[in-house]
């Protein structure tokens, strides 16, 4: 019985290894198709984290689609508000409240979606009631509107690695942060939109974000509600306004002044850290 069991042994045995190779091949061909596997299984939670950091950006750009698509945005100018004055006038004799919390909440509206106009809103304040509330209006609106936006942006670039060069820019700015907050919040170049998507991007604190925005937006709006004050003879002799009005430099040259301050100690930090 024994040497006919052989050959059967033999034969088990050999197939025991075939299955044995099969089995090593296999997993070798499962590691290899593991990564790009993996990559196919996360690649749906990846853009499901992306669309739910890029949300409440979306929602604000779509606020400026509607201000543009429904025409509101375009009766944000001088001249359309010059029309409406009386008006305009009545309701901040009447309410003198609402129509306040009104224009700070116009402003802050669209500096939030990124785009230009709250400077006509600011001027308008100016023109209801004068200089320091305007500024304050000014302030009000500007804090609002930047906070939402630099909140949305700072949420989207969480987590994001930049490449290299611009990596060397964002390190160039945290060196000394608080200066060039300054710096871009005073600089009139600078408008509240851009600057508060730019400082989310550099990775600009919340405290030293919202001191910034507050000293600026006070300073701007209250010059800016000067302007409009000053203007409230040419809206109600129904001239026309010219936005380059706002750029004469007398009402510009403090501006770039306070800017020029704010980086001072940027610059002396330059200086300290040459060799």
């Amino acid at each position: 019985m024994q040497p006919s069991q052989h050959p059967k042994d033999e034969a088990e045995s050999s197939a025991l290894a075939r299955a044995r190779a099969q089995l090593v091949c296999d997993a070798a061909e499962a590691r290899e198709l593991e990564p790009p596997v993996t990559a196919a299984a996360e690649l749906p939670r990846d853009l499901r984290t992306r669309l739910r950091r890029a949300l409440p950006l979306l929602v604000l750009l779509a606020g400026g689609a509607f201000l543009l698509a429904s025409g509101l945005y375009r009766e944000l100018s001088l001249d359309r508000l010059a029309d409406h004055q009386q008006w305009l006038q009545a309701q901040a004799h009447a309410h003198p409240w609402s129509t306040m919390g009104g224009l700070a909440l116009a402003a802050g509206g669209v500096i939030a979606t990124g785009l230009p106009g709250a400077l006509a809103v600011v001027v308008l304040s100016g023109v209801l009631f004068g200089t320091w509330l305007g500024g304050v209006i000014g302030m009000v609106g500007g804090l609002l509107g930047s906070s939402l936006l630099f909140g949305a942006s700072r949420y989207w670039f969480a987590g994001g690695q930049p490449p290299a060069l611009l990596a060397r820019v964002r390190d160039g700015y945290l060196r000394n942060p608080a200066s060039y907050t300054f710096f871009m919040r005073l600089l009139p170049v600078f408008p509240l939109g851009p600057f508060s998507v730019a400082l989310a991007w550099l990775g600009c604190r919340w405290p030293l974000f919202l001191a910034a925005t507050a000293i600026g937006a006070w300073f701007t709006g209250t010059v800016n509600a000067a302007v409009g004050a000053g203007l409230a003879h040419v809206i109600a002799s129904r001239q026309r306004i010219d936005i380059g009005l706002l750029s004469e430099p007398r009402l510009m040259l403090p501006l770039f002044l306070f800017a020029a301050l704010a980086l001072v100690p940027a610059l002396l930090g330059l200086r300290r850290g040459r060799p």
